[in-house]
């Protein structure tokens, strides 16, 4: 599942909704390579993982190294290689103004609830990943008749506030979501 947001102030809208239709015209899904590249590591690299983001960002994002990723192609995501697909992805936000991680997300929410279908909520979770709080939002929704589970962990570092979301089928999410702990405890800034 793949949702494109874009959040503004409300008297910016205008000034940026040109902009933003021709990114949502203009976006384009693929799909990825089935052939995994060489794991890529570092001399801090954790035993039985590898690095999934490209090496200009400013963190590192490791997964196990059975999923599988593409680090040099720049997008911070992995996948477990299964017909699912279940998948972890980072994202960033660099807000205009200062906002609480707990404020961000119930941004989200409520686009999340309008745009989603079968949108719910199922729990909120507090935890340290990169040696800051983070919030763990769990939820559940709907796409082409299939019911998916999304975690979606949100925490703030340097003004921005980063995004490392895993999503599932319902019926896939607790395979996975050991790695996906790992993930979180092993995610760190350079």
């Amino acid at each position: 599942m793949v949702t494109l947001c874009g959040y503004c102030g409300t008297d910016l809208y205008d000034t940026y909704k040109e902009d933003f239709d021709r990114i949502v015209k203009e976006f384009l899904l693929c799909d990825k390579p089935t052939v995994q590249n060489e794991a890529v590591t570092d001399k801090k690299t954790p035993e039985g993982m590898k690095i999934a983001s490209a090496e200009h960002l400013e963190y590192v994002f490791y997964v196990p190294t059975l999923w599988v990723c593409t680090p040099e192609d720049g997008a911070s995501e992995a996948y477990y290689p299964e017909s699912a697909k279940s998948n972890v992805t980072v994202t960033s936000y660099n807000p205009e103004l200062s906002i609480s991680v707990q404020d961000y997300f119930a941004q989200c929410e409520e686009e999340y609830k309008e745009n989603l279908s079968g949108y719910e909520r199922l729990s909120e979770k507090t935890r340290t990943v990169a040696e800051r709080t983070a919030y763990s939002y769990t939820y559940r929704t709907e796409a082409d008749g299939a019911s998916f589970r999304i975690m979606q962990t949100v925490f703030a570092y340097n003004g921005m506030l980063y995004s490392i979301t895993y999503t599932a089928l319902d019926d896939h999410f607790d395979l996975h979501v050991g790695d996906v702990e790992v993930i979180l405890n092993t995610f760190r800034f350079r």
